[in-house]
């Protein structure tokens, strides 16, 4: 799922051992369980790491002066925080080991364990299949990780806040996804 963080990679989140988010300025959510109460690195926990990619309407930052401020963006703040988690969590999984082929062998199995799987993998993935596909990709940098966002309005419905596709402003993007995109895009 583009942009999104699910339980599941909320779970791996516990096998890699956190995820550091550096934090400029103290933030919060208070909803989504996000204290950071100074600035600095912090290495996000499970129930932190959810909060911080899922927070949408009381994400706050604290100013010079000590006051809160809610992020007026919302959704679209949220979407950069999603992509910028997982960047992060794809670099600690690597300075976990997740290049070492024995490494990735032991992450992909606590992943996706029978007991208490943290992960849901489709039924003709093994862990052998998911370490082969790992292997293809270990010279890959998790900066040169190329994110897309759809273009949107926001909108209400009712009491809820609605984000609409803006659709002939998507079509470049979706035509990436479809494999119709410029060569090379993907």
């Amino acid at each position: 799922k583009t942009g999104t963080v699910t339980t599941g990679q909320m779970q791996l989140v516990d096998v890699v051992g956190g995820v550091p988010v550096y934090f400029p300025r103290p933030a919060r959510s208070e909803d989504a369980g996000l204290v950071i109460e100074e600035p600095g690195c912090w290495s996000l926990g499970p129930v932190q790491a959810l909060g911080f990619s899922r927070a949408r309407k009381d994400y706050q930052v604290q100013d010079s002066d000590g006051d809160w401020h809610t992020d007026l963006r919302g959704d679209h703040s949220r979407i950069e925080r999603q992509q910028l988690f997982v960047e992060l969590a794809l670099r600690q999984a690597i300075a976990k080991g997740a290049r070492n082929p024995n490494t990735m062998r032991r992450l992909v199995e606590l992943a996706i364990s029978d007991e208490g799987a943290k992960v849901q993998v489709d039924d003709s993935l093994d862990v052998g299949s998911i370490v082969d596909l790992g292997r293809q990709f270990r010279t890959f940098d998790p900066g040169d990780l190329q994110t897309h966002t759809l273009p949107v309005t926001d909108g209400h419905e009712g009491d809820a806040d609605i984000l609409y596709l803006r659709e002939e402003a998507a079509e470049p993007i979706l035509a990436v996804f479809r494999g119709v995109g410029p060569a090379g895009s993907v």
